[in-house]
Formats: structure tokens, sequence, C-alpha cells
């Protein structure tokens, strides 16, 4: 978990420091472009989280039931 953390602290570290030293576009649109780009995510986002609401109220309402969660290859059973 810490080396993911690093890591991302790295990468994120040396993005900005890319970002700032890039000549600014003649016509000023960086910001424009930049709120439009996150709004797309946040639309994206907003449009995948139901797919993960409801696998975990599916599991939930498995164990519940006592019924046996199918374990996929690969994953640790709780």
């Amino acid at each position: 978990m810490r080396l993911a953390a690093k890591t991302i602290t790295a990468v994120a570290g040396t993005a900005t420091a890319a970002v700032a030293a890039g000549e600014p576009r003649e016509d000023g649109s960086g910001l424009a472009v930049a709120i439009f780009l996150a709004f797309c995510a946040l639309i994206v986002v907003g449009q995948l989280l139901p797919i993960f609401r409801t696998r975990i109220n599916r599991k939930r309402a498995q164990q519940a039931a006592g019924e046996a969660v199918p374990v996929r290859e690969g994953e640790e059973r709780q």
C-alpha cells in the first residue's frame, strides 16, 4: 500500500512539473479544456457507480441469505 502511494506521488509530482514547464497556449483554452475534461470524467464515474453498487448489494444479499458466494480464481475467501 505504501509503495502504491509513493509511486502515485512520484508520478503526480513529475507530471505537475512537466505541465508547469510547458508553454501557455496562445488561445488561452488550457483551463477551459481541463474543466471540460474533468466534467466528462465526472459523468463517466457517475455512470459507473450503479454497476458497482448493484454488485456489492447482490453480494451482501447472497451472504445474508446464507448462499455460497462464488469465489473467482485467484481471489481469497473471507
